[in-house]
């Protein structure tokens, strides 16, 4: 998976970006009558408690959360750090640079445009009991079947004249040990790697492929530039009973309504507007395009992703 790596200040800048779009959608401001407590004050700008709390939701995925008075310091300097940054932005001018401008224009499209994908998602009711009992049982791989896979990837870049000969070497090989050496034989280059997945772990479109296999057996994927081969070490069974999984399935189910329901509001938006494709982009308006649609919701969690305890 590609890293991706910023600046320091590029880290803040954005956060603060964020936390200025947050406070615009909330309507809160210093003078409300409602204001809630001032946590510092820099200079004569106000930093409010509002503010540290959104700072600290943004970290409820760590495992080792800070005790909550250290977390609620640590975001508070944090924040104390963006303000003095921002206002030495506002006073150069940065400000009213044309990118800034840009980038927090496209910030605030993104924050506005999910707020309203999460709204589309509010009414979407649960799926039922028995819809749950039916993903489970139409599902054995991830669930009454789920296994533990040991897989062993390799990812070789080959010319397109030569593929016929490697699914060849592939075919003769007996163990993903026999397949590297005739790999390392012809002077291939290529990358190995051997991982433990659970079964939900592993994409669900390619998870019914791998749960055919048997132990030693391998699969032949598609690969953008050469080929893509998996390789199943070793597998065991671990099956999730139901009432395990529930909970799982329930909140996989209703993520995929709330996708269709924004996905059939888009489709409706697109036919009553007026689009029109300019210069380079005019042959794209025969294309389907991706957006909101594609865009998860705010608090969407994938079933493969998040893995069932």
């Amino acid at each position: 998976m590609p890293r991706f790596e910023s600046h320091r200040f590029g880290d803040r800048a954005c956060a603060a970006i964020g936390l200025m779009s947050a406070a615009a959608l909330l309507g809160c401001s210093a003078s409300d009558a409602s204001a809630p407590q001032v946590a510092a004050k820099v200079n004569k700008e106000e930093i409010t408690v509002y503010e540290i709390d959104y700072a600290l939701s943004q970290r409820r995925s760590s495992r080792h959360a800070e005790p909550q008075p250290a977390a609620a310091k640590d975001a508070l300097e944090r924040l104390i750090d963006l303000e003095l940054a921002m206002q030495k932005a506002q006073e150069i001018k940065l400000d009213h640079d044309p990118r800034v401008a840009q980038t927090v224009g496209a910030a605030t499209r993104e924050i506005v445009a999910r707020a309203y994908a999460d709204k589309l998602g509010e009414s979407v009711p649960k799926p039922s009991a028995d819809e749950v009992r039916s993903y489970y049982a139409g599902h054995p791989e991830l669930f009454a079947e789920r296994r533990l896979y040991t897989l062993h990837d390799f990812v070789v870049d080959v010319p397109a004249d030569q593929i016929t000969e490697l699914r060849a070497s592939l075919e003769a090989a007996r163990s993903a040990d026999d397949f590297a050496q005739s790999l390392g034989a012809a002077r291939r280059r290529f990358v190995a790697t051997l991982s433990v997945q659970a079964a939900e772990q592993l994409p669900l479109d390619l998870l019914p492929e791998v749960a055919r296999l048997r132990d030693g057996q391998s699969l032949w994927l598609p690969a953008a530039k050469g080929a893509h081969v998996v390789f199943l070490v070793a597998s065991q069974t671990e099956p999730l009973g139901l009432a395990q999984a529930s909970g799982s399935i329930e909140l996989f189910l209703l993520n995929e309504r709330r996708r269709e329901r924004v996905e059939s509001h888009l489709r409706a938006l697109r036919q009553s507007a007026r689009i029109e494709y300019l210069g380079s982009y005019a042959e794209s308006a025969s294309r389907p395009n991706g957006s909101l649609a594609a865009m998860p919701l705010a608090h969407a969690e994938k079933l493969q992703t998040q893995g069932v305890k």
